[in-house]
C-alpha cells in the first residue's frame, strides 16, 4: 500500500520548480523499468533473510528486495540505501 501511496505521489504532485519531474518519474515508471512485484515465496524467503541479516539494519522490505533479485536474477541495485553493501552489488548515486 505504501508504495502505491508514494507512486501516487510522485506521478501526481509535480515539484513546484520542476514541473517536469512528473513527466520522468511516468516514464521510469510505465516504461524504462519493468515493475516486479511479491509473492507469498518472497515474503518468506524475507522473513528468513531478515533474520539472517538482523545485524545489518536491514528493513524487511530491504530482504524482500534482496529476495525479489535472486529470484529474478537481478546483479545489481540502484538505491541510495548503503544497507544493502556486502549483500548484494549496489550501484551508487
Amino acid at each position: 500500500m505504501a508504495t502505491i501511496s508514494l507512486l501516487n505521489l510522485l506521478l501526481h504532485t509535480p515539484h513546484p520548480s520542476h514541473p517536469s519531474d512528473t513527466l520522468v518519474v511516468q516514464w521510469i515508471v510505465f516504461q524504462a523499468t519493468p515493475l516486479l512485484f511479491i509473492d507469498q515465496e518472497i515474503l518468506e524467503r524475507g522473513w528468513i533473510t531478515f533474520a539472517k541479516y538482523a545485524d545489518k539494519k536491514l528493513s524487511f522490505t530491504d530482504c524482500s528486495i534482496i529476495e525479489l533479485m535472486k529470484k529474478k536474477g537481478i546483479d545489481h541495485l540502484a538505491s541510495f540505501d548503503g544497507g544493502f553493501d556486502e549483500i548484494v552489488s549496489r550501484i551508487r548515486y
